[in-house]
């Protein structure tokens, strides 16, 4: 945001989130495997650390194994997608992750709090990181995105929209609908614009498929959580 040269200029208002980054392109922003490993090494490495602290045990200890070394499974969550994860520490600092199949090895050589050095493929990075209960922030090789820990999270429902309801996030007035009955949409796409409290918001779902039923138009004032737009979702 800061380096658009219109934001920079001053010349913006609260439509400047929808149109220099439009639900559709901010969707495609998914992180590269080699990011997700090192999400769960962030996430492992905060774990070891606490435990470590509550039983006074040196760091060392970390990765540690009794018996054969063994995979610890994690899972973890980014936006609405679960990434289930095998990491398996040696002399722990040398972190293996198995993301989707494919094998990534990450050397720390260097780690705190906010941040740690890591060595790839002989290419040494840095990986800066704020943490948040279950979660992390990861900032490293030009992105940022935020991943949950889940692994010991219970079982839940579906996710909101998930059922192809999409609802109003607010009172508000429609500006724009996208869609119209028998329209095929895809998971993210923007479906409907909500303008309220002076901004706009890009509706859209966690699920693709067909639109059935359009209940509302441009310039109609709906209440929150009223259904804008009902999907079939594809199976």
């Amino acid at each position: 945001i800061l380096s658009t040269e219109t934001f920079a200029s001053g010349d913006f208002s609260t439509a400047f989130i929808g149109k220099y980054f439009p639900q559709e392109q901010v969707s495609k922003l998914a992180p590269t495997q080699r990011h997700i490993a090192l999400a769960a090494v962030a996430l492992y490495m905060d774990d070891a650390y606490r435990l470590a602290q509550e039983h006074a045990l040196p760091r060392e200890f970390i990765g540690w194994h009794s018996s054969h070394e063994s995979p610890a499974e994690f899972k973890v969550k980014w936006r609405e997608r679960q990434y289930d994860l095998e990491v398996l520490v040696h002399e722990g600092h040398l972190f293996t992750t198995t993301v989707e199949g494919e094998q990534i090895a990450i050397d720390v050589t260097q780690s705190s709090d906010s941040e740690f050095l890591y060595i790839h493929d002989g290419v040494q990075g840095r990986a800066r990181i704020a943490h948040h209960g279950d979660s992390v922030w990861l900032d490293a090789e030009g992105a940022t995105h935020a991943y949950t820990d889940v692994t010991l999270a219970p079982v839940q429902g579906a996710a909101a929209g998930s059922d192809g309801r999409l609802l109003a996030n607010s009172d508000g007035k429609v500006v724009a609908v996208h869609v119209k009955p028998g329209d095929v949409v895809q998971k993210g796409q923007t479906l409907a614009v909500l303008e309220a409290m002076k901004m706009e918001f890009q509706l859209a779902l966690p699920v693709g498929g067909t639109v059935t039923t359009v209940n509302v138009q441009a310039g109609q004032q709906v209440k929150n959580k009223a259904v804008l737009v009902q999907v079939t979702p594809a199976v």
